[in-house]
């Protein structure tokens, strides 16, 4: 069976790279994109379909008003409405999603593992003559509302050259406080980030230790990266920081260009959706914001930089960040 999926959602950013997502997962997806209300409206008038993702914040109308409104068209037409899934940067619009009978909420920045384990249930579906007929329907002419996404894939030699060029250029900027334990270590070995940060005179061995025994005796709810402690605790410039964090990712191609991305960052990376330079300057926002008692979302800073206020941090956690940093 071939799947198709409505996504909703009015920030191009979130959107592209979500549905980017769902074709790394199943790449024969049908995938209709809808920017607000009125064009899922008249997507959702076009043909079945298998799942409706919607985003909870739309600029006319709530996700949760359209669902209600493509339930009720849906219920006028005589079938069964697709599953819904809400998404959210706000955890509490879970609660909502449960009010209009989604089948699940998803919160943004989504990742591919928490993709396929909330959307593979529910696009099992039993075939019928009506979703698989003996022969192939008649071709329709595609809505200019419609797209299939297909995958872009950049020369991983070109991006791990624009990675490299950012680290060298915070390294000049900001030069270590001591001295490198090795003056370059050898390219594409992979390095975590508090051994990189020690190789390169920005940490001492027994900074690290430290900041490894303070993070483990946190409570896991309360926890954040290692290296914004780090950052935090030590000095260690953003810009230095957000650079060693991309060169990470870098090591990981060279180790395997194949790599599954970890985090939204990276997955925009490989689809050329966003520029390394984009995203260093969004992970050094996100360290400095870190460093003055709160914790943002590195979708909410990227959705900002596309245009679109973040919503604001949740206030226990941002309590939490203060204590712990």
């Amino acid at each position: 069976m071939t799947p198709s999926i409505l996504v909703v959602d009015d920030n191009q950013l979130y959107r592209t790279a979500f549905c980017r997502l769902v074709q790394l997962c199943w790449p024969a997806a049908q995938i209709g994109e809808a920017a607000d209300a009125s064009q899922a409206l008249a997507l959702f008038a076009q043909q079945p379909w298998d799942l409706i993702v919607l985003d909870y914040q739309l600029p006319t109308l709530s996700g949760t008003d359209l669902a209600r409104h493509l339930r009720a068209r849906a219920q006028a037409q005589g079938r069964a409405l697709a599953p819904l899934i809400l998404m959210s940067t706000q955890p509490d619009a879970a609660t909502f999603a449960r009010s209009i009978g989604a089948a699940t909420f998803l919160p943004k920045p989504v990742d591919i593992a928490m993709l396929r384990a909330a959307v593979a249930p529910l696009l099992i579906v039993p075939a019928t003559p009506q979703r698989a007929p003996l022969a192939p329907p008649p071709a329709r002419a595609a809505s200019p509302l419609t797209q299939i996404v297909a995958p872009a894939s950049p020369p991983i030699d070109q991006l791990r050259a624009s990675i490299q060029t950012i680290v060298d250029q915070a390294l000049r900027r900001f030069p270590p406080a001591n001295a490198p334990a090795i003056a370059r270590p050898p390219s594409g070995a992979l390095r975590r980030v508090g051994d990189a940060l020690v190789q390169r005179g920005y940490l001492t061995r027994w900074q690290l230790v430290c900041a490894l025994q303070a993070n483990r005796a946190l409570p896991e709810d309360a926890r954040v990266p290692l290296g914004f402690t780090i950052a935090a605790q030590y000095g260690v410039p953003s810009a230095v920081l957000s650079a060693l964090l991309l060169q990470q990712f870098s090591d990981r191609l060279a180790a395997d260009p194949a790599i599954a991305p970890q985090f939204i960052g990276e997955q925009m990376l490989m689809e050329a959706a966003l520029a390394p330079s984009q995203l260093a300057r969004a992970l050094q926002e996100q360290v400095d914001r870190y460093q003055q008692g709160s914790w943002v979302q590195l979708g909410d800073l990227l959705a900002w930089r596309a245009g679109r206020a973040p919503a604001p941090p949740n206030a226990a956690r941002a309590d939490r960040t203060r204590r712990n940093g």
